[in-house]
């Protein structure tokens, strides 16, 4: 098992963010600096933005710009390596611009454009905003 590298779970990064239960900021905050300092990689992969997103959104009942920007800045961590951070960063975006699509419904459209793929979908939303080409990006 690689020592040197540990992916960071929903839950561990939930409460770094809450700083609710203090010895496990505590140890978030550890693993973090050791990042920082190039002595650790750290994982973060998109399922985790989203069950993030989900958790401060639905159990927590934080404001969406508030997740949006918590979200943003752990994404553009650099010392941090995040499964699509540039599709992540584009939707997260988009999303703090629009009520009408969800953050993976952001996630799809960001990435539609940023491969230049088109979505085939039955989401009426998504549609919309796919034909009108919406440029929030």
């Amino acid at each position: 098992m690689n020592t040197n590298k540990v992916i960071l779970d929903t839950n561990a990064l939930l409460h770094h963010f809450l700083d609710d239960i203090p010895e496990q900021t505590k140890q978030v905050a550890s693993l973090l600096h050791q990042a920082r300092l190039h002595q650790l990689e750290i994982l973060v992969p998109q399922i985790v933005i989203f069950e993030l997103y989900y958790a401060l959104d639905k159990y927590y009942h934080l404001d969406k710009s508030d997740i949006i920007d918590k979200l943003k800045t752990l994404v553009s961590t650099d010392y941090l390596r995040v499964e699509a951070r540039h599709t992540l960063l584009s939707a997260l975006k988009l999303h703090a611009n629009t009520d009408q699509l969800s953050l993976p419904d952001c996630f799809l459209f960001s990435l539609s454009l940023n491969t230049n793929t088109p979505i085939f979908t039955f989401d009426q939303k998504l549609k919309k905003a796919i034909q009108k080409n919406a440029r929030f990006l």
